[in-house]
């Protein structure tokens, strides 16, 4: 066997060997990383089963009473899928709600005030008399020429004369 045939083999067997190696480690890796997903979701599955066990001893009033930022740690505290989040979920909303009813009290007060002003201004002027302007009589004056050169047809313009520059 030649030299460089021998090289090829001892490379070649290096290869398989190297492959071999990657081969273990990404099973190894794919198993280690079945084991942690199994273990997360039976780590969620228990604090689920915890959560709605639970459950059955919350008081929903409990919720209403609480502050806001009491409300969001509760929340916080409960995973997404958990019947506890979504009663917070569904006090957020209610407070919500709450909170535009109140708002859209006030601003249909605020509107109901700005009609009751603006018809007893209403009545206000329309019931005071109106004041009487007195508008001065002009008489006419008689159109007379005050010298030759004036017009006689306002129509007509004036030829220029050479006093006057060329404005064309």
């Amino acid at each position: 066997m030649s030299q460089s045939a021998h090289n090829a083999s001892i490379q070649a067997s290096a290869t398989r060997e190297a492959a071999r190696q990657q081969s273990r480690a990404t099973a190894f890796a794919a198993q280690k990383q079945i084991e942690h997903e199994t273990a997360v979701r039976e780590a969620k599955e228990v604090r689920l089963k915890e959560c709605i066990e639970a459950y059955a001893s919350l008081d929903e009033s409990a919720l209403f009473r609480k502050s806001d930022k009491d409300l969001a740690h509760f929340q916080a505290t409960h995973p997404p899928e958990s019947p506890q989040y979504a009663l917070a979920i569904n006090e957020w909303n209610r407070r919500l709600i709450a909170r535009q009813i109140k708002s859209t009290r006030f601003s249909a007060f605020i509107g109901f005030i700005g009609i009751i002003i603006g018809a007893l201004i209403g009545w206000g002027l329309s019931s005071t008399p109106a004041p009487q302007l007195k508008i001065p009589e002009y008489r006419q004056v008689e159109d007379q020429p005050k010298d030759d050169k004036q017009r006689k047809n306002p129509n007509q313009v004036p030829p220029q004369t050479k006093t006057q520059p060329d404005t064309e």
